[in-house]
């Protein structure tokens, strides 16, 4: 009800994603509840277990540094107050009294109305609680006057010392089970949890950005980073040399593409991850839908000997190490290279104009222009992006070198556009689009060259067997919607379009909501291959050959139709297969059983190569 009531611009503003109580659980359950569940049913009946086990749940520490409108500490705190009757209820002689109380829970909140609906919602539920006592065994635990509960704190979490906030007061080497009769300097047992804000670095305010250098400055690449990973880094240095566990709801940007490279890599010096809940799709009670996909991840202090969990879908296993790509086994960390490892032709970026669509035209736009002045003939160029070559759409677009003096073309309709376009620079924040409004005729970005290439959409949906790509001639423009490999010869094409590349994009690069980012650094450029003969080249040329005859096959089908799973055409599936066959062959000759075993294989590959890289250079 309260999450309902707060403006969703405000929501918004801070980044704010309310979670639902199945969705609590996900983090909970296997942070601690799973575990404490598991001893209740051991100490039921026997009275000095009971006892001590009840002891041991009320000294316990919950902190939430993100705690909203205290949804995670509420449900947490009924998970408690019920486990702690059902075990009173089935050991007799047990005092008749709970003992844990709402002093156990901390939290951080930096919206003022949300910071007293959290103060409000623990004194209810701390109410509810005592009433389902008294329903229960017909004592009344008094909720008034009111506890005082100075441990929910208003302010901005990521500026707060989160040990002054929750204290760790008692030592590292006392067993969880007998922290009631500890010293007085040992630690507490406590769990940190919650769905931190998170927002990409194109959505972070400036105040935000504010936020990730002080916590995150120290790291060369932080401003890469997303707004969530501020969280895990304090959580990291809060846990670090303790028995305390962490862990956090989260997109599931944090354990893909740049951020395992540029956070996980220095992190997993001071924690491991513990457990982790694979990608799932994010929904909440609230008006607007987040839209996102969500992983959780638990961290703890280096070397503790724990098991590790790693949950997919309705599956848990049991596991000895968890990646920060969240696979079941110890992974190079892959890092982004300017150069490829692969000897494959350079891939760019394609080309961007910033220009408020005024150089970018329909085709009668283009006729119109080139009826009054045909000379521009050479300056209107097919101008293909990923949606236009999924689904068969034409633009051309104007194109000019730096050298082409603009103010010299006599055209009034392009003269006009010109206009439009310094205009649009010149009230841009973008210094560096700034800096292009007194040359309204050229692309801010330019890497189009006069060459066919091969076209690479930078996104593509998740359900996608393989990423949609083609050839494109050499008067078309790719848009910055997609990648470039000019030259490329077929085999490329036939490489790149494989299931073995596909493995190697699922496990690199980073998400775009539910569909797949590409990337040239991350992936193209760190794909693990070996030299490739030239008669492999010939018989992969072959193929690439195939797969485009049969696309010639279904021109009524546009070719992202082509690629959806549910209408893909046999013979376009058939050859993709053989094609699998023939690159898969490259790397072994026992065919591939899943990919799995073709990431195992790559991982191989890319630590050998990078190793062989090192030696030549040290």
């Amino acid at each position: 009800m309260f999450q309902a009531c707060q403006d969703p611009k405000k929501r918004t503003e801070l980044c704010e994603h309310y979670t639902t109580v199945p969705n609590i659980m996900k983090v909970l359950n296997p942070l601690f509840f799973d575990a404490l569940k598991e001893e209740a049913e051991k100490v039921k009946g026997n009275l000095k277990a009971a006892d001590r086990f009840i002891n041991r749940i009320s000294t316990i520490r919950f902190f939430d540094p993100a705690c909203g409108s205290a949804n995670f500490l509420i449900v947490t705190f009924k998970l408690l107050r019920e486990l702690e009757m059902e075990i009173i209820e089935a050991t007799p002689g047990l005092m008749r009294y709970p003992r844990v109380n709402i002093t156990q829970f901390y939290g951080i909140e930096i919206d003022d109305f949300a910071y007293e609906v959290a103060m409000l919602s623990m004194w209810l539920v701390d109410h509810q609680m005592n009433e389902r006592f008294r329903a229960a065994f017909e004592i009344v635990v008094p909720t008034l006057p009111l506890k005082p509960n100075n441990n929910i704190v208003h302010g901005n979490a990521l500026r707060l010392d989160w040990e002054k906030v929750c204290p760790k007061p008692l030592d590292i080497s006392v067993p969880m089970y007998d922290l009631v009769n500890a010293a007085p300097s040992a630690q507490a047992e406590i769990y940190i949890f919650g769905n931190p804000p998170y927002a990409g670095k194109n959505k972070q305010t400036a105040d935000q950005k504010e936020d990730l250098k002080i916590v995150l400055g120290h790291l060369p690449s932080y401003g890469r980073l997303d707004y969530v990973s501020c969280w895990f880094e304090k959580g990291k240095e809060y846990i670090y040399n303790t028995s305390a566990h962490c862990a956090f709801l989260s997109t599931n940007t944090i354990v893909q593409g740049e951020h395992v490279c540029y956070y996980w890599g220095k992190a997993l010096q001071k924690v491991d991850i513990s457990f982790a809940v694979d990608s799932f799709k994010w929904s909440n009670n609230a008006g607007k839908q987040a839209g996102v996909v969500c992983v959780i991840v638990g961290i703890v202090s280096k070397d503790r000997k724990i098991p590790h969990f790693l949950y997919r879908g309705d599956t848990v296993e049991c596991v000895n190490y968890i990646s920060p790509y969240l696979k079941d086994k110890k992974s190079v960390i892959v890092k982004p290279l300017k150069i490829s490892i692969n000897k494959l032709p350079p891939i760019v970026f394609g080309s961007m104009p910033r220009d408020n669509k005024n150089l970018i035209l329909t085709n009668a736009e283009a006729l119109s222009i080139l009826e009054e002045t045909p000379e521009l003939n050479n300056h209107v160029k097919e101008y293909i992006g990923a949606d236009d070559f999924l689904n068969g759409r034409h633009r051309k677009c104007l194109w000019f070198k730096d050298s082409d003096d603009w103010r010299k073309i006599v055209n009034s309709k392009v003269q006009d556009r010109f206009s439009k376009v310094m205009k649009y620079r010149e009230k841009s924040k973008a210094p560096s689009t700034q800096r292009y409004a007194d040359k309204p005729h050229l692309f801010v970005q330019r890497s189009y060259r006069q060459k066919d290439a091969l076209f690479v959409p930078a996104t593509t949906t998740e359900r996608r067997l393989y990423i949609p790509m083609g050839y494109v001639n050499k008067n078309t423009v790719i848009s910055n919607s997609a990648f470039a490999i000019y030259e490329a010869e077929p085999w490329v094409f036939a490489i790149i379009i494989s299931s073995m590349h596909m493995a190697w994009v699922r496990f690199s690069c980073g998400r775009l909501g539910t569909g797949i980012r590409y990337s040239a650094e991350l992936c193209y450029n760190t794909f693990p291959l070996r030299e490739i003969s030239a008669k492999e080249k010939e018989l992969l040329n072959e193929s690439a050959y195939n797969i485009l005859d049969v696309r010639e096959r279904h021109t009524e089908m546009t070719l992202g139709d082509m690629y959806k799973p549910e209408s893909m055409p046999a013979d376009l599936k058939q050859a993709h297969e053989e094609n699998d066959r023939l690159v898969d062959s490259l790397y072994r000759k026992k065919p591939f059983s899943a990919e799995t075993e073709r990431l195992e294989c790559l991982y191989d590959l890319y630590q050998q190569i990078i190793e062989e890289e090192n030696e030549k250079h040290r």
